[in-house]
Protein backbone atom coordinates (compact mmCIF):
# COMPACT_ATOMS: atom_id res chain seq x y z
CA UNK A 1 0.00 0.00 0.00
CA UNK A 2 1.90 3.32 -0.91
CA UNK A 3 2.14 5.85 1.46
CA UNK A 4 -1.04 8.79 2.29
CA UNK A 5 0.85 11.55 2.72
CA UNK A 6 4.87 12.85 3.20
CA UNK A 7 4.42 12.51 6.65
CA UNK A 8 3.67 8.83 6.95
CA UNK A 9 6.37 7.84 4.68
CA UNK A 10 8.79 10.58 6.96
CA UNK A 11 7.71 8.25 10.02
CA UNK A 12 8.85 5.23 8.55
CA UNK A 13 12.26 5.03 9.82
CA UNK A 14 13.13 1.88 9.95
CA UNK A 15 11.54 -1.65 9.74
CA UNK A 16 9.25 -3.67 12.40
CA UNK A 17 10.02 -7.00 12.99
CA UNK A 18 7.68 -9.67 13.97
CA UNK A 19 7.73 -13.42 14.33
CA UNK A 20 5.64 -16.06 12.58
CA UNK A 21 4.87 -18.99 14.07
CA UNK A 22 5.02 -21.69 11.87
CA UNK A 23 4.12 -25.86 12.59
CA UNK A 24 4.83 -28.80 9.67
CA UNK A 25 2.58 -31.91 9.89
CA UNK A 26 4.26 -35.10 9.34
CA UNK A 27 2.42 -38.01 7.61
CA UNK A 28 1.24 -39.92 10.53
CA UNK A 29 -0.09 -36.02 11.55
CA UNK A 30 1.78 -36.25 14.45
CA UNK A 31 3.36 -31.70 14.70
CA UNK A 32 7.34 -31.38 14.38
CA UNK A 33 8.70 -28.81 16.76
CA UNK A 34 7.56 -25.51 15.74
CA UNK A 35 10.01 -23.57 13.68
CA UNK A 36 10.26 -20.06 14.67
CA UNK A 37 11.00 -17.36 11.15
CA UNK A 38 11.38 -13.94 11.90
CA UNK A 39 10.37 -11.55 8.94
CA UNK A 40 10.08 -8.23 8.27
CA UNK A 41 6.66 -5.83 8.13
CA UNK A 42 7.14 -2.68 6.62
CA UNK A 43 5.49 0.40 6.82
CA UNK A 44 2.88 -0.55 4.51
CA UNK A 45 2.90 -4.37 6.07
CA UNK A 46 5.02 -6.06 3.45
CA UNK A 47 6.26 -9.06 3.64
CA UNK A 48 10.41 -8.67 3.18
CA UNK A 49 13.18 -11.80 3.06
CA UNK A 50 15.98 -11.81 5.44
CA UNK A 51 18.42 -10.91 3.04
CA UNK A 52 16.91 -7.55 2.25
CA UNK A 53 16.00 -6.97 6.17
CA UNK A 54 20.07 -7.22 6.56
CA UNK A 55 20.50 -5.05 3.58
CA UNK A 56 18.76 -2.66 4.98
CA UNK A 57 19.46 -2.73 8.62
CA UNK A 58 23.48 -2.39 6.76
CA UNK A 59 22.32 0.31 4.99
CA UNK A 60 21.04 2.44 8.12
CA UNK A 61 24.54 1.94 9.77
CA UNK A 62 26.45 5.30 10.69
CA UNK A 63 29.27 6.39 8.49
CA UNK A 64 32.91 5.37 9.38
CA UNK A 65 34.75 7.99 10.52
CA UNK A 66 38.06 7.56 8.55
CA UNK A 67 40.90 10.06 9.53
CA UNK A 68 43.01 12.24 7.46
CA UNK A 69 46.10 12.44 10.10
CA UNK A 70 49.05 11.96 8.57
CA UNK A 71 50.93 8.53 9.38
CA UNK A 72 53.34 8.16 12.51
CA UNK A 73 56.63 9.60 11.51
CA UNK A 74 59.47 6.65 11.75
CA UNK A 75 62.27 7.72 14.07
CA UNK A 76 65.90 6.32 13.26
CA UNK A 77 67.34 4.29 15.86
CA UNK A 78 70.56 5.55 15.72
CA UNK A 79 72.89 2.73 16.14
CA UNK A 80 76.78 2.63 17.57
CA UNK A 81 79.35 2.29 16.00
CA UNK A 82 81.22 -1.06 16.31
CA UNK A 83 84.72 -0.66 18.19
CA UNK A 84 87.93 0.08 16.73
CA UNK A 85 90.43 -2.77 17.32
CA UNK A 86 94.13 -1.36 18.23
CA UNK A 87 96.38 -3.86 17.71
CA UNK A 88 98.18 -4.80 21.19
CA UNK A 89 101.69 -3.53 20.40
CA UNK A 90 104.39 -6.55 20.02
CA UNK A 91 107.62 -5.82 21.51
CA UNK A 92 110.74 -6.43 18.23
CA UNK A 93 112.96 -8.99 18.78
CA UNK A 94 116.31 -8.03 20.96
CA UNK A 95 118.76 -7.56 17.86
CA UNK A 96 121.09 -10.28 17.40
CA UNK A 97 124.94 -10.02 18.92
CA UNK A 98 127.49 -9.40 16.25
CA UNK A 99 129.19 -12.23 14.61
CA UNK A 100 132.55 -12.43 16.51
CA UNK A 101 135.23 -12.42 13.55
CA UNK A 102 138.74 -14.18 13.68
CA UNK A 103 141.03 -11.41 15.69
CA UNK A 104 143.93 -13.56 15.51
CA UNK A 105 145.05 -16.32 12.84
CA UNK A 106 146.67 -19.46 14.11
CA UNK A 107 150.87 -19.30 14.53
CA UNK A 108 152.91 -22.39 13.58
CA UNK A 109 154.53 -23.64 16.87
CA UNK A 110 157.91 -24.66 14.86
CA UNK A 111 158.82 -23.12 11.62
CA UNK A 112 157.39 -25.59 8.62
CA UNK A 113 160.90 -25.99 6.83
CA UNK A 114 162.13 -27.48 10.25
CA UNK A 115 159.73 -30.01 9.89
CA UNK A 116 161.24 -31.98 7.08
CA UNK A 117 164.73 -33.32 6.31
CA UNK A 118 167.05 -35.43 4.26
CA UNK A 119 165.34 -38.73 5.63
CA UNK A 120 162.01 -37.35 4.37
CA UNK A 121 162.93 -36.98 0.58
CA UNK A 122 161.08 -39.55 -1.58
CA UNK A 123 162.92 -41.96 -3.77
CA UNK A 124 160.72 -41.62 -6.87
CA UNK A 125 161.88 -37.42 -6.40
CA UNK A 126 165.43 -38.56 -5.79
CA UNK A 127 165.80 -40.73 -8.88
CA UNK A 128 164.40 -37.99 -11.23
CA UNK A 129 166.09 -35.31 -9.40
CA UNK A 130 162.84 -33.13 -8.64
CA UNK A 131 163.65 -30.40 -6.27
CA UNK A 132 161.62 -27.12 -6.11
CA UNK A 133 159.16 -24.94 -3.48
CA UNK A 134 155.43 -26.14 -2.81
CA UNK A 135 152.98 -23.55 -1.68
CA UNK A 136 150.11 -25.28 0.68
CA UNK A 137 146.87 -24.34 2.59
CA UNK A 138 146.60 -25.50 5.98
CA UNK A 139 142.95 -26.34 7.59
CA UNK A 140 143.59 -25.98 11.73
CA UNK A 141 141.14 -26.78 13.86
CA UNK A 142 140.36 -24.88 17.24
CA UNK A 143 142.48 -27.67 18.37
CA UNK A 144 145.97 -26.42 16.53
CA UNK A 145 145.70 -29.97 15.07
CA UNK A 146 145.75 -29.80 11.18
CA UNK A 147 142.64 -30.73 9.82
CA UNK A 148 143.24 -30.26 6.01
CA UNK A 149 145.86 -29.91 3.40
CA UNK A 150 146.06 -28.16 -0.12
CA UNK A 151 148.16 -27.66 -2.82
CA UNK A 152 148.21 -24.05 -4.42
CA UNK A 153 151.09 -24.35 -6.29
CA UNK A 154 153.20 -27.42 -7.28
CA UNK A 155 157.05 -27.81 -7.02
CA UNK A 156 156.66 -29.74 -10.20
CA UNK A 157 156.92 -33.08 -8.52
CA UNK A 158 153.95 -35.13 -7.39
CA UNK A 159 155.89 -37.10 -5.45
CA UNK A 160 156.82 -33.87 -3.24
CA UNK A 161 153.41 -32.46 -3.34
CA UNK A 162 152.49 -35.16 -1.56
CA UNK A 163 155.35 -36.08 0.47
CA UNK A 164 154.52 -31.96 1.72
CA UNK A 165 150.83 -32.54 3.05
CA UNK A 166 151.62 -36.14 4.40
CA UNK A 167 154.20 -34.75 6.95
CA UNK A 168 153.01 -31.34 7.75
CA UNK A 169 149.40 -33.77 8.96
CA UNK A 170 151.51 -35.68 11.18
CA UNK A 171 153.83 -33.02 12.28
CA UNK A 172 152.73 -29.56 12.45
CA UNK A 173 151.07 -27.79 15.79
CA UNK A 174 149.32 -24.62 15.76
CA UNK A 175 148.12 -22.16 18.32
CA UNK A 176 144.48 -22.08 17.09
CA UNK A 177 143.09 -18.38 15.89
CA UNK A 178 141.05 -16.59 18.31
CA UNK A 179 137.70 -14.74 17.17
CA UNK A 180 136.96 -11.35 18.28
CA UNK A 181 135.16 -13.11 21.86
CA UNK A 182 138.30 -14.77 22.48
CA UNK A 183 137.33 -18.21 21.66
CA UNK A 184 139.78 -20.40 19.48
CA UNK A 185 138.72 -20.97 16.42
CA UNK A 186 139.11 -23.07 13.28
CA UNK A 187 140.99 -21.24 10.34
CA UNK A 188 143.25 -21.43 7.26
CA UNK A 189 147.33 -21.09 7.61
CA UNK A 190 148.66 -20.56 4.38
CA UNK A 191 152.39 -20.88 3.80
CA UNK A 192 155.46 -22.42 1.32
CA UNK A 193 157.92 -24.89 1.88
CA UNK A 194 161.07 -25.97 -0.15
CA UNK A 195 162.62 -29.37 -1.08
CA UNK A 196 166.63 -29.09 -2.66
CA UNK A 197 168.69 -32.80 -2.92
CA UNK A 198 170.29 -33.92 0.01
CA UNK A 199 174.47 -33.03 -1.02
Amino acid sequence: MPFRNRAERRDCKAPRLRNDRTSAVNGAGAERAGVHLAFTVGCQGERMSPWSVLALLAAQQPPIAVSNSPPPAIVSVPVAPPPILVPYPVASPAPMPPRPVIVAGPEPRKPMQELIGPDDYPASALAQRAEGWVDFTLEVGANGRVTGCTITFSSGSSALDSATCRILRSRARFTPARDSNGMPVAAPYDDELGWKLPS
